[in-house]
């Protein structure tokens, strides 16, 4: 949810050990599974690129600990 949120980014999601992923994915057949051939790519790195999500973070970090004025 942090990582939706913007609250957190991969780097507390990934070593934290909050997200996993699966990099083989299998078809069920009339024949059995078959497992793809295509390299397939994060759905959530898709929609939480990294560099865009670090940059949402810091923004708000810097919000929350600048000196206000």
């Amino acid at each position: 949810m942090s990582l939706i949120r913007a609250e957190k980014g991969w780097d507390f999601v990934v070593l934290g050990g909050y997200y996993r992923r699966y990099t083989k994915v299998y078809l069920p057949t009339a024949f059995g599974l078959v497992m793809s051939t295509e390299d397939l790519l994060d759905p959530f790195l898709g929609l939480f690129p990294y560099e865009a999500q670090l940059r949402q973070v810091l923004d708000q970090q810097l919000a929350r600990w600048a000196p206000s004025e």
